[in-house]
């Protein structure tokens, strides 16, 4: 997800945000003492609740995108340095030990005491092929489900064999995410690292539970403003429909995926392009303009999900900070690429700015009556999930070559389609940026869009990225 400055998504013309409820305003918050009004029982945000009422009332079996892990590979460390570095650091991030239950007629929230969380020493007795017997270890670790409703959100154990241990986490995405991996992976690397001190080189983190009770404070004073703005503004267009004239709808089935690379000079354009930002706002002008023409639409939304943390001067936290934004994009029959550009970046200005984490990320509910008639179940029918790995690494993007001529790989199906039984989107482009590489998936509703109009909205999407401006500016 881009930061504010170079493209947060929203549609002009929105509310516009007073001072204190921006994000500014809490991370000078969060740099001073904690606040959370309510220690022993700490607020929840929007995104832990939905997820919530998706993934405990929507299906019987946990979902594999439920569960993050983490392994980290170490040579000559002391097992227990590291069972004791690992609880060190679940006790440094209460959201790691956060567990939730329905009480009173909503979800409410506690912190478990650090000193019960467990961690599993697992010593290996072996002489021939250790890093199978590792790996061994390593996949056992991954079969047991973590229930949303359990005890403990996370689960640790401790593989050690000769002079190799593997650290083996997991947690549930309710309170954990990409950025979070790699925060954690960060933290691991510093505790075990010779001649460091955690307590001076790590500091006092900013906690989610005090972002969740500044988000709920938000939401109560300015939450309606924007429901209103969206749900006035959804209402304006029609549900978009497939090149078969099926409304695209939010509804449980199965998701078929592509699976692509880009590398080498269609990469290196983009960077050339983009200059000193991502090319988060070049990819979804493209794939506005692949919607267009797929569904023969000019006027729509597209759904855009990020991460929170790529919004300055928010802090560096663990937890999950996916936020959900609305772009509305207007393409006329002979559009201008840069009017689009300017278009998508004129986001920056209005409400939605301020980044609330799926307060418009999932469609109509009876759990949510504040958004239930928003209309984002058949209106925003498309997602772009944009992560900047390399932004969130703390890595600098290669040196832009010279723009190149533009060669889209294959995209490669899956074997089988999975079924999921809570609502998805029906279409859904995710891209990983490393900076040096763009990895792509594209997921479709496989039961309401033929396999021949999956391949044409990628085959648009590619000729959209091959047809940017070689100066966009």
């Amino acid at each position: 997800m881009p930061s504010a400055a170079e493209g947060s998504p929203a549609a002009g013309g929105g509310p516009a945000p007073s001072d204190p409820s921006t994000l500014e305003a809490f991370a000078r918050r969060a740099a001073a003492e904690p606040f959370r009004a309510l220690a022993d029982r700490p607020p929840t945000a929007a995104a832990i609740q939905r997820m919530w009422w998706g993934w405990v009332h929507g299906h019987p079996v946990q979902l594999p995108h439920e569960r993050l892990y983490l392994f980290v590979r170490f040579e000559d460390v002391d097992p227990l340095a590291a069972e004791a570095a690992v609880r060190a650091t679940i006790a440094r991030h209460d959201t790691l030990r956060s567990r939730f239950a329905e009480q009173d007629g909503g979800l409410q929230a506690w912190v478990n005491p650090a000193e019960d969380f467990r961690v599993d020493l697992v010593r290996l007795d072996v002489t021939e092929d250790l890093d199978a017997a590792i790996e061994a270890e390593r996949v056992r670790f991954t079969v047991p489900e973590l229930r949303i409703d359990g005890d403990w959100l996370a689960r640790a154990r401790v593989v050690a064999g000769g002079s190799s241990l593997l650290v083996c986490l997991v947690f549930h995405h309710m309170v954990f995410d990409a950025r979070s991996r790699l925060l954690l992976e960060q933290e691991l690397l510093l505790r075990l690292a010779p001649g460091t001190d955690p307590a001076r080189d790590l500091g006092r983190p900013a906690q989610y539970l005090d972002y969740a009770a500044w988000e709920r404070d938000w939401l109560e004073r300015e939450g309606a403003a924007l429901c209103a703005y969206w749900r006035a503004w959804l209402a304006s267009v029609p549900p978009l429909r497939n090149p078969r004239g099926g409304v695209l709808a939010w509804r449980p089935g199965h998701k078929a995926y592509y699976d692509v690379e880009i590398s080498g000079p269609p990469v290196e354009r983009l960077r050339a392009l983009a200059g000193e930002a991502t090319p988060f706002r070049l990819l979804l002008v493209a794939l506005a303009l692949a919607v267009s023409r797929w569904t023969g639409q000019a006027r729509f939304a597209l759904r855009v999900v990020g991460d929170l943390r790529t919004t300055r001067p928010m802090p560096d936290m663990v937890g999950n900070l996916v936020c959900t934004d609305l772009v509305a994009m207007d393409v006329p029959p002979q559009p201008d690429i840069r009017a689009l550009l300017d278009q998508a970046g004129a986001a920056n200005r209005t409400a939605t700015q301020l980044r609330c984490p799926n307060l418009l990320g999932l469609p109509d509910s009876e759990r949510f009556p504040d958004v239930s008639d928003l209309g984002i179940g058949t209106r925003a029918a498309v997602t772009l999930n944009y992560m900047p790995l390399y932004k969130l690494r703390g890595d600098e993007a290669p040196t832009p070559a010279a723009p190149g001529a533009y060669a889209p790989p294959v995209a490669t199906r899956s074997a089988q389609t999975e079924y999921w039984p809570t609502p998805v989107c029906p279409v859904n482009l995710r891209i990983w940026d490393w900076g040096n590489r763009l990895v792509c998936r594209m997921e479709f509703d496989d039961d309401a869009i033929t396999e021949a109009d999956q391949h044409r909205l990628i085959d648009l999407f590619a000729q959209a990225v091959g047809d940017l401006p070689a100066d966009p500016a």
